[in-house]
């Protein structure tokens, strides 16, 4: 409150006696900055299950289709005031018929409900010709969607202050004064695709080549900051993308597999801070080794040009050893050691680790 309104403004006599109590309030102690702890932990879970058939219904046509099911639930007493949960149902199809030696089409949709967002259909269609066995032309048509998550149309976002440092009239606890809800009435993001692609596989050379132009548009786009003191979100923006991605595997000898990737990545979007977050140049390298006895290693190299105007690069180093438990089954115990090659924040300005390093380990069993 500033400093010159020592005086209530004009209105009734009820609305200057509450005026006067909030500036007896903030002159008797309410100004004074005091400290405290807040809670900004969460906890999210998820279950997925989901069901796939393949049908042969004759020498040319196959019917691919399932369904899917997912429970979320985010439990926070600053984020959501509590607990919130959502229901997703998905049903899936695809028809693929080989209409000659040369011709393969492939078309399909999925069915999406979501429990706080509604309902969406989307269809992806190709047509693959196939110049022989091992090389092909591809055009592909699809549509996405995306449902906003539970913090972008449910956060119920406030902070409850305890521990103060000094009690606050009479209290060691308090509510701070802003508090954010989301809209509830979010649509979902809706992604259009095209592409136009080559795949070959050279025999001799043991090398398998994939590359392809694409052009794709998102509109209806959720990408307000996330701020609780002025988080606003909306439908209101769009994004369009425009380039070519390329992959190169190679299988070196028995052991050894080398991979190499590129894309170039032409951005356009109304919000220009979205625009930003795309990088105009980025690829991989990589090395991949067997062994034997168990044991495989992989090396790989990543580098983007400008994420938000800082540059990526990161080195990633896996050693994995598979262990036989019977016929069918096997596990495998991997460690990976991260290793950050720039010293540039992570996509935004405070993104930054007190280590420019991560290890981490995980155990797979398959049976």
């Amino acid at each position: 409150m500033p400093d010159y309104l020592s005086a209530a403004p004009g209105g009734t006599p009820t609305e200057q006696a509450l005026a006067n109590q909030v500036i007896d309030q903030w002159n008797t102690g309410g100004k004074n900055t005091v400290c405290g702890n807040i809670d900004q932990s969460s906890r999210e879970t998820r279950y997925d299950l989901e069901l796939q058939d393949t049908l042969s219904l004759s020498d040319n046509l196959r019917l691919v289709s399932g369904m899917n099911y997912r429970y979320d639930r985010a439990d926070s007493e600053t984020y959501f005031n509590g607990t919130l949960d959502d229901t997703t149902w998905r049903l899936f199809g695809q028809l693929e018929w080989r209409a000659s030696e040369h011709w393969l089409i492939q078309g399909g949709a999925m069915y999406e409900d979501t429990q706080l967002t509604g309902n969406s259909l989307t269809p992806r269609i190709a047509v693959n010709y196939l110049i022989n066995p091992r090389h092909g032309l591809r055009a592909v048509y699809s549509e996405a969607i995306r449902s906003p998550d539970m913090f972008e149309n449910n956060v119920n976002w406030s902070y409850r202050v305890t521990g103060l440092s000094t009690p606050v009239y009479g209290q060691n606890s308090a509510q701070y004064f802003v508090k954010t809800r989301g809209p509830g009435n979010l649509d979902q993001e809706h992604m259009r695709s095209r592409e136009l692609g080559y795949n070959g596989y050279f025999v001799d050379q043991a090398l398998n080549l994939d590359i392809k132009l694409f052009y794709d548009e998102i509109t209806g786009m959720i990408s307000e900051p996330l701020r609780n003191n002025q988080y606003i979100a909306s439908n209101s923006n769009a994004s369009r993308f425009a380039g070519t991605e390329s992959q190169l595997d190679w299988q070196l000898s028995r052991a050894d597999r080398l991979r190499l990737t590129y894309a170039y990545v032409h951005a356009q979007a109304s919000n220009r801070l979205d625009q930003r977050l795309t990088a105009s140049n980025s690829g991989s390298a990589g090395w991949l080794r067997n062994w034997g006895q168990g044991w495989s290693s992989a090396l790989f190299y990543y580098g983007d040009s400008a994420l938000n105007g800082y540059r990526f690069e990161r080195v990633d180093t896996r050693i994995a050893k598979r262990l036989a438990l019977g016929s069918k089954t096997s596990l495998e115990l991997a460690g990976t050691l991260q290793q950050r090659l720039d010293h540039q924040p992570t996509t935004f300005a405070d993104n930054l680790y007190d280590s420019r390093h991560v290890v981490y380990f995980s155990a797979e069993l398959e049976f």
